[in-house]
């Protein structure tokens, strides 16, 4: 969640029960957020050992053959379905595949081919520049929280991971069963455990004896800001190290404005943003947001401001060597909810102390293992080299950095100079299967539940 929070404090390790107020004592919004975090906790993990990894009731999400002549197609029954806990919910009468919001090419189905279509569940986090209702108006139009928002994508894949086709369908008439026995889902994805999508360690404060790299930064280093801050470090492209790539923000990614339009790398903002924090300057890095991306989980161009127009609300933006930055008028940021996130790196930029990350070819920081990389005013982190197969780093994975002037430390597991390797702190995927569907000519000639279903108790 890329919010303005103080700490995410929440940890199903600790078995915590519930948040217990005291009175006369300070409220953070790390308690509340927690306090409903182990609710939430408690019921999907119920439900997930209640019905197993996925059920829905009735003919929620199933698979359906499209109207004759239809090709690359199919319907996506209304209902309700279940996903390791999780909720999702179709409200369409009748939804086709390709008209899902955040559809791309990427998920087409191909001909004369086998498909196993399955849905992706995640939360999606939401600000008062995506859903305009959090507002209130008895307090002059503020924003005083946002909303997580489960997210679905029905999607299809042909190919093994050893890039082999599914079996042919004639030849397989018990899908669930070879399913199961390549592995089911986490063949394709391996989304838990998290080791092997990276691990990420960091430091604030270092002793003479007890430096991670003494040759990196001095000892008696500490956490020299001047307020608290909750770093972001977040995988921008994803795969092994020396390509993936990643971006950091010291105030958890939530330095957001909206973009009124975008035409010719000129961004006309709706708002200039809440003051400093989110003024924006030359050599500041910015992502390009809208909901066609962020419904399919992925990330938006990078580009950097080159100059900046405060009275008219107008920055001027260079794209990425070798890419093109997109345009919206003012109908289509209106109606996709485009946005610009900044982040808080600056390459090229001299200053700070440490080993800088590399610029990357993509607009974010080179992504190095075993080497702490400085961020800055003493905090560092290292991404660590697995002991087996490489890491796979994903995008959109992000570990959350609380850095504390009292300690002037970072708040992270393990003794001072020793901190402990941490996975992802997500966002966490769901998956389950839907149907296998055979393709001929362009249209969908079979499909093969593999939904369970649910039948209520009498």
């Amino acid at each position: 969640m890329r919010g303005d929070f103080s700490r995410d404090t929440f940890d199903p390790l600790r078995h915590y029960s519930r948040v217990l107020v005291q009175q006369g004592r300070l409220q953070m919004d790390a308690d509340d957020n927690e306090q409903s975090e182990i609710l939430l906790h408690y019921l999907r993990t119920l439900v997930s050992d209640l019905m197993g990894g996925s059920a829905g009731p009735g003919k929620g999400f199933e698979i359906q053959k499209p109207a004759a002549g239809v090709k690359f197609d199919f319907g996506i029954a209304p209902g309700r379905y279940y996903v390791d806990g999780v909720l999702c919910e179709n409200e369409a009468s009748a939804l086709a595949y390709t008209a899902q919001k955040g559809f791309s090419d990427d998920d087409a189905l191909p001909d004369s081919k086998r498909s196993l279509v399955f849905i992706d569940a995640w939360e999606r986090h939401l600000t008062a520049l995506d859903d305009d209702s959090m507002r209130d108006v008895a307090l002059g139009q503020a924003d005083t929280t946002t909303r997580a928002q489960i997210a679905w994508q029905v999607r299809a894949i042909s190919k093994l991971p050893d890039n082999t086709e599914l079996p042919a369908f004639a030849s397989t008439p018990d899908w669930r069963k070879w399913l199961n026995d390549v592995g089911g889902l986490a063949t394709w994805f391996g989304e838990w455990p998290p080791k092997a999508r990276g691990m990420l360690k960091a430091v604030g404060r270092t002793t003479g004896t007890a430096a991670p790299e003494p040759c990196v930064i001095s000892p008696e280093s500490r956490f020299r800001g001047l307020e608290n801050q909750l770093y972001r470090v977040e995988i921008h492209r994803g795969g092994e190290a020396g390509k993936a790539t990643f971006k950091w923000s010291r105030n958890n990614g939530s330095d957001v404005v909206a973009v009124k339009s975008l035409t010719g790398g000129i961004a006309t903002l709706a708002t200039w943003g809440r003051g400093d924090r989110e003024a924006f300057a030359p050599n500041d890095w910015v992502e390009i947001v809208e909901d066609g991306a962020a419904l399919r989980g992925n990330r938006g161009p990078l580009a950097m401001v080159v100059a900046t127009q405060p009275d008219d609300f107008t920055l001027t933006l260079k794209a990425v060597t070798g890419e093109t930055l997109p345009s919206f008028n003012d109908a289509d940021s209106a109606a996709k909810h485009v946005q610009l996130r900044r982040w808080d790196y600056r390459i090229g930029v001299p200053g700070g102390t440490g080993n800088k990350p590399k610029a990357a070819d993509d607009g974010a920081l080179v992504l190095e293992e075993d080497k702490w990389l400085s961020l800055e005013d003493g905090v560092q982190v290292m991404f660590t080299r697995s002991t087996g197969a490489p890491f796979v780093y994903r995008g959109s994975d992000y570990w959350t950095i609380p850095a504390r002037t009292a300690t002037g430390d970072v708040e992270w597991p393990g003794p001072v100079g020793a901190p402990e390797p941490r996975p992802p702190r997500g966002p966490r995927h769901f998956y389950a299967p839907l149907a296998v569907v055979n393709v001929v000519g362009g249209e969908v000639k079979d499909v093969a539940s593999l939904r369970n279903t649910l039948k209520p108790i009498l």
